[in-house]
């Protein structure tokens, strides 16, 4: 037995739209079209992915709730700028400096002058 949808998918859009931007919250929508409230999240959701928005803080009336802003993480400006060889050689040294992490010891300076420091106080051997 199939059952049939009670709103198209336009219309379930258009329903998870006017709640996401706050003219109903989830329980007046769900009361007005006459669905679970677990439909009108389901129809934000759908929502949401189709215009590729972002979610909503959670534990706030829908009418007075702001939205979640993604933000770019700070400090990867001076990649921007780089060659893919030079990518690639800070991607190793990272790898090679966490390892170093987990192994317990840092190492500072280069060459003849590289010194190796303990992390902690723990036995290194």
């Amino acid at each position: 037995m199939r059952l049939k949808m009670k709103y198209t998918k336009e219309e379930r859009l258009d329903i998870g739209k006017r709640v996401y931007e706050g003219e109903f919250t989830t329980k007046e929508a769900a009361e007005k079209f006459s669905v679970g409230r677990t439909c009108i999240e389901n129809y934000i959701r759908l929502y949401r992915e189709a215009n590729g928005l972002p979610a909503r803080e959670n534990g706030q009336n829908p009418k007075r709730q702001k939205l979640v802003k993604i933000e770019s993480t700070p400090g990867y400006e001076e990649f921007d700028s780089m060659t893919r060889e030079e990518l690639i050689g800070e991607i190793i040294k990272a790898r090679i400096n966490e390892a170093r992490a987990k192994k317990g010891y840092l190492v500072k300076g280069d060459g003849a002058e590289k010194v190796f420091e303990p992390i902690g106080n723990r036995n290194t051997k």
